[in-house]
């Protein structure tokens, strides 16, 4: 499995199965002994913002990267509308974020 099937399996597990995704976000708050409002949100499908992954050996990604009560409410209802949705969303903000880091 490449690195965008397993990001698909999660969202499908997310949408499909939301208890079940919620065990997993929690085992793996547990495996890094996350406290408190560290623990990783598993209420939200996840976000991957991973940039080109097809085109590099190494790739840094972040999940759950931080909680904002004002964006995650859009961010996962945009996320929760279909895969398709999902990546033109996410590849929208990689653009975004490509274009900052080359003004700088």
């Amino acid at each position: 499995m490449n690195l965008l099937e397993e990001i698909k399996a999660d969202y499908d597990l997310c949408i499909n199965n939301p208890h079940e995704y919620q065990r997993k976000v929690d085992s793996i708050s547990d495996l890094f002994s996350l406290k408190g409002r560290q623990r990783l949100k598993g209420d939200n499908c996840p976000a991957y913002i991973i940039g080109k992954y097809e085109t590099s050996p190494f790739v840094m990604f972040g999940i759950n990267p931080g909680y904002s009560h004002k964006n995650n409410p859009v961010e996962d209802m945009e996320a929760r509308k279909s895969w398709d949705d999902q990546n033109l969303y996410l590849n929208f903000l990689w653009k975004i974020w490509k274009q900052r880091a080359e003004m700088h």
